[in-house]
């Protein structure tokens, strides 16, 4: 299996219709807190759901603030499932 890359989450948004408010995901740093980058928890819930749906891969709403904050948590989730 190939390992998901942040190309596959630009697709991502883009397939699932996601539009975040006044920040370029591409640009994102990808080790920064999502806040520190303008990211607000509004977007942030429109970018996991869109990674339930489009990766079929389950978020435990529990763990989002801690585990799921930065691009690279995100792909390491994803790339370690």
């Amino acid at each position: 299996m190939s390992k998901y890359t942040m190309d596959d989450l630009l697709k991502m948004l883009e397939e699932e219709d996601i539009f975040l408010d006044d920040v370029d995901f591409a640009t994102l740093d990808p080790d920064k807190h999502f806040g520190e980058q303008g990211i607000d928890s509004i977007d942030l819930v429109s970018i996991l759901f869109g990674v339930e749906h489009y990766f079929n891969f389950p978020i435990s709403r529990d763990a989002i603030a801690e585990e799921w904050n930065t691009v690279n948590k995100i792909l390491n989730k994803l790339n370690n499932r």
